[in-house]
């Protein structure tokens, strides 16, 4: 929890969006979303030590286990994505890359161009994630495992783009928060996991409250996951 407030406080430097940046933030989020692209802490302690005992012989986790890593890797890259396209700050996505690799999968990168000067990158987090690198990574959790954990990593995606999104304007949160709820109920994730959170949104909460929402939704979600997987064996 330390660790994530302290990437929240750098998340938050920045300059608020004029209209016509939230226009095409909104307008690129529907496309994305409608589109099916994106339904848009510490690694060690959340994928059990079976994974490491079998690194290096190409073995991949089991489903349950692979579910806790698909929302780690969401987490981890959303976060990532967005101090990067706001201030070129990468220091996250090794994190990101690690678990990919536990997964099997390919590690992912950020395009060379980073951030334009003045732009908050709230369009370059959704292209990223809509049809870029970040979009890849979910094709390749439903090709190495199931359509459930390609969920799973939108969703983790798309809660931390809510929290983000909102301090600029809490519209451009409303294609996201439709999103996750759609998918949450498509695959089950309880409630008590995601609804508090959307029920703030649509209250149009204080900022505050949205962030610390987000921030316990992502450690029940995992907590969830995690138990999932300790009762599945694997």
């Amino acid at each position: 929890m330390t660790q994530k407030v302290g990437m929240a406080q750098k998340v938050g430097m920045a300059q608020k969006v004029s209209m016509a940046q939230k226009v095409l933030v909104l307008a690129s989020a529907a496309f994305i979303l409608a589109s099916g692209l994106v339904a848009v802490e510490q690694v060690a302690p959340a994928i059990p030590r079976a994974i490491a005992a079998e690194e290096g012989n190409d073995a991949r986790p089991g489903p349950a286990v692979a579910k806790v890593g698909a929302w780690m890797l969401g987490d981890k890259l959303s976060l990532s994505a967005i101090m990067y396209f706001r201030g070129g700050d990468k220091s996250v996505l090794p994190e990101a890359q690690e678990i990919a690799g536990k997964l099997g999968l390919k590690a992912p990168q950020f395009p060379a161009e980073g951030r334009k000067q003045g732009d908050p990158g709230l369009i370059k987090v959704v292209e990223y994630f809509g049809k870029g690198a970040g979009a890849d990574v979910a094709k390749e959790l439903r090709s190495a495992y199931s359509d459930e954990h390609g969920s799973l990593y939108e969703l983790a995606v798309q809660m931390i783009m809510l929290w983000d999104f909102y301090r600029f304007d809490p519209t451009m949160t409303d294609p996201l928060a439709k999103s996750v709820r759609s998918k949450a109920i498509l695959i089950a994730l309880p409630d008590q996991v995601w609804r508090p959170t959307l029920d703030l949104v649509a209250k149009r909460a204080t900022y505050e409250q949205v962030k610390a929402a987000v921030m316990k939704a992502d450690d029940d979600a995992l907590a969830y996951l995690r138990e999932k997987a300790r009762a599945a064996g694997r």
